[in-house]
């Protein structure tokens, strides 16, 4: 029963994160910028959750946006 669920979550996340996958890149909208750029400017922007910033750049590693991507998924 565990291995079936786990099966599936694995199936699931595969499939929220193969378009990222089939871009070759993890996909990027609008406000990705602001979201990174919360970590590089000393306010924050004031239409986004200032959570997200500092949980993108400890997720990332500060290397890549492939494990947020993963992470999410």
């Amino acid at each position: 029963m565990r291995a079936c669920a786990l099966l599936s979550i694995l199936l699931g996340g595969g499939l929220l994160v193969w378009p990222a996958f089939a871009n070759g890149y993890p996909l990027l909208f609008s406000d990705t910028g602001a979201f990174l750029a919360q970590l590089l400017v000393p306010f924050m922007v004031w239409d986004k959750p200032y959570v997200y910033g500092p949980v993108l750049a400890v997720v990332s590693l500060k290397l890549t946006l492939w494990l947020p991507a993963l992470a999410q998924g």
